[in-house]
């Protein structure tokens, strides 16, 4: 397919959206479906500069029909016109899909959809191979080693969640459990390891199901599930300094984890609270 030197350019000067930190009321994500690249790409990317909308990044995945998804981390406060009002002026413009929003985790804006869901190339077609190694790797263990390979992944998940939690809570500058696991299930869900979640916390710990985990059949897969139930029992454990039971209960491609936070006593005994 040939393309012109403005395609190219619209295409190489923007970058894939990331996790930002301190970010205004007036930073969002715009999603907006292309139907012709050739076009149609440029003149959309023009036409958001002309409105006096700041790109602050983001990236455009190209499928092999000519059409693709641009998502840009977007700062419109500078412009004249609402976030509403943007949309809709690029939607009669153009006749295109566009949608907006974002999810905010105290000081932490994400986008509400995950970028390896889209189909094209880049960084799709590499994370997409990261996935197949990782998917892989589950069913090697499980083949090879059967229920020894449910034990060791969640030894491998346990240390995995103590690195992660001492990590983010340095980062996010939090030790609020509800907080951090927010923030993690949501990193999971952008990076396509799990398609949703469902979290809800009570005194004596929480219960969290997710819903579509990479790599997860419960009828022969059940690996991953045991790497998350290690993953959150290091994770637990290390921002509330206290040893968690966890109860994992598997349904299709649903799995459920109830956690209960357990204390130690003056006979180093752990004890249900």
């Amino acid at each position: 397919m040939t393309r012109n030197n403005n395609v190219e350019k619209a295409i190489f000067s923007i970058f894939l959206p990331t996790i930002r930190n301190n970010m205004n009321t007036s930073t969002t994500f715009l999603s907006i479906k292309i139907e012709s690249v050739e076009n149609t790409l440029s003149k959309v990317i023009a036409k958001i500069k002309k409105l006096g909308v700041k790109i602050l990044n983001g990236v455009f995945i190209l499928n092999g029909d000519n059409s693709g998804k641009l998502i840009l981390m977007i700062d419109y406060s500078g412009a004249e016109y609402d976030i509403s009002q943007i949309v809709d002026i690029l939607r009669e413009k153009f006749n295109l899909e566009v949608e907006y929003g974002e999810k905010r985790l105290g000081n932490f804006l994400l986008p509400l959809y995950s970028i390896l869901r889209i189909e094209g190339r880049g960084e799709y077609e590499r994370t997409l191979f990261q996935n197949v190694m990782l998917r892989n790797l589950f069913y090697v263990l499980k083949k090879t080693w059967g229920v020894v390979g449910n034990i060791f992944m969640y030894h491998a998940g346990t240390k995995a969640g103590e690195i992660t939690a001492h990590e983010l809570s340095k980062n996010m500058n939090s030790g609020n459990l509800k907080d951090l696991l927010e923030y993690l299930f949501e990193l999971w869900r952008l990076d396509g390891f799990i398609e949703d979640y469902k979290l809800q916390m009570d005194e004596a710990g929480f219960k969290v199901s997710f819903y579509g985990m990479f790599g997860y059949d419960s009828r022969s897969m059940d690996i991953p599930a045991f790497y998350v139930k290690g993953f959150l029992s290091g994770f637990v454990s290390e921002i509330v300094n206290k040893k968690p039971e966890i109860i994992m209960n598997e349904e299709n491609t649903r799995v459920d984890y109830k956690v209960r936070y357990l204390q130690t006593n003056m006979n180093k005994e752990y004890i249900l609270l």
